[in-house]
């Protein structure tokens, strides 16, 4: 897939994700940015277990995640 089109439909799963979350606010959700970042593997090795920590219990992170992972 092309690099811009991937670039699309990575933004496309994120706005849609997040806008159909049942996030409340307030909580210590993963924002888009942090979420594609840790998907890219951008962060370092300190804060990537952190949001791991996050990630293993967070439903709507997990879902974020997978379809992030599909658009790959």
């Amino acid at each position: 897939m092309p690099r811009d089109d991937r670039e699309q439909n990575f933004e496309k799963a994120l706005a849609g994700s997040l806008h159909s979350s049942n996030a409340a606010p307030g909580n210590d959700c993963l924002d888009a940015e942090t979420l594609a970042a840790y998907h890219e593997r951008l962060l370092g090795p300190e804060e990537m277990a952190q949001r791991k920590m996050h990630i293993a219990s967070c439903e709507r992170c997990q879902e974020i995640l997978a379809q992030l992972e599909a658009t790959d």
